[in-house]
């Protein structure tokens, strides 16, 4: 993940450099200013280096006639077959990195006079994203159709924006206060939906949502559903096409210039996707991607042992990471989740899943997981 984050109108030059110094944490392999010559926005990027890993690739991307700027944080799936379609039209790159991809693809659409919500909708992925258009002064915010990648918005009373990749950053500009009136949503949902988020005046971006900022002027435009292009509710995938689709994704997320990892259990959702990644990766002459699973002391709930066969099976090397044990190492990792959440959350998973990412994170930059495969295959 990377972070990103700006402001129109800045009162003080330094205030995006105190904004990423919050979202360090996310792009540890760099980060980047853009600042408007005449004062009007700045923007950055902390980033977390995972395609073209050349200082080349380095965010903010600004086009060859210096009129859009852009910041990125997340993947676009099969970039290289995009950006090969790409320059068959006519369109350069400098780098293979996707997020020079998107940069382009907006900017000619921005340029045609067309809806950039309709070319976001042709891209499959996970992404938040800010593009400046110097010529219009205008500021384009967008947020993936699945809500993956997180892109909060702060809008001051004097008709300016801000916007970053976690609520923290907001602090190094304005005073946090907390938003009393969520107390009925948080007590019934253990978190706060979207667009609330519990500090007044910072909002989350809804799923699928294209803002538009023009001189304190906002307007809002929605990137279509995947579900709602794929056709009828009757409709059934026949299971081959079912699995070349997964297959696929997989393929594509593991199309990475950095090792790449799988997290597995004894369930069947990580277990189908580990093997699709370990026999795509023997077709490409890799290695298997290291599998990594959490361990726990009680047996009820360990799942290290039917990890440790999967592997086997497959041919993975596995990692087993051992959970949090004692209430003060807890503690501790729920304190820097709820931090990096910003707001209420009552899920005690983030505890599990912030010592695991920590830990994978010390081997692999991308790491495969079976999330979601309940919600779209009815596993509740």
């Amino acid at each position: 993940m990377c972070g990103i984050a700006g402001i129109t109108r800045p009162d003080n030059p330094n205030a995006i450099n105190a904004m990423l110094q919050h979202l360090a944490h996310r792009g540890p392999d760099g980060s980047g200013v853009w600042s408007d010559p005449i004062g009007k926005i700045a923007l950055g990027c902390t980033r977390l280096a995972t395609t073209d890993l050349s200082d080349q690739a380095n965010q903010p991307f600004v086009t060859s006639d210096d009129r859009f700027v852009l910041t990125f944080n997340g993947y676009i799936a099969g970039q290289q077959r995009w950006m090969q379609a790409a320059r068959a039209e006519g369109i350069t790159f400098e780098t293979r990195n996707d997020a020079e991809l998107v940069l382009q693809l907006l900017a000619e659409a921005i340029r045609r006079g067309d809806n950039p919500a309709r070319v976001l909708e042709t891209l499959s992925g996970q992404y938040a994203l800010a593009l400046w258009d110097r010529t219009q002064s205008c500021l384009w915010l967008a947020r993936d159709p699945l809500g993956i990648k997180p892109l909060y918005v702060l809008l001051p009373s004097d008709g300016q924006l801000a916007f970053a990749s976690e609520i923290s950053a907001f602090s190094a500009i304005a005073p946090l206060v907390s938003d009393k009136t969520i107390k009925p949503k948080y007590l019934a949902h253990l978190f706060v939906p979207a667009p609330e988020t519990g500090i007044e005046g910072v909002r989350l971006l809804a799923s699928g949502t294209v803002l538009r900022w023009q001189a304190g002027e906002v307007d809002e435009r929605r990137i279509v559903h995947p579900a709602d292009k794929a056709g009828g509710a009757g409709e059934v995938a026949a299971p081959e096409a079912l699995l070349s689709a997964v297959r696929q994704s997989v393929a594509d997320a593991m199309d990475a210039d950095c090792p790449v990892g799988c997290l597995v259990s004894g369930g069947l959702d990580s277990a189908g996707v580990a093997a699709l990644a370990c026999e795509i990766a023997r077709e490409r002459g890799e290695p298997s991607p290291t599998a990594f699973v959490m361990g726990f002391d009680d047996p009820a709930i360990d799942e290290t042992a039917a990890a440790q066969k999967l592997c086997r099976h497959l041919g993975q090397d596995l990692q087993v990471i051992a959970a949090p044990g004692t209430p003060e190492a807890i503690h501790q990792e729920l304190i820097a989740g709820l931090q990096s959440v910003g707001g209420p959350f009552a899920n005690p998973s983030i505890v599990l899943m912030r010592c695991l990412a920590k830990a994978v994170s010390a081997d692999v930059k991308v790491c495969l997981s079976g999330d979601g495969g309940d919600e779209l295959f009815g596993g509740y």
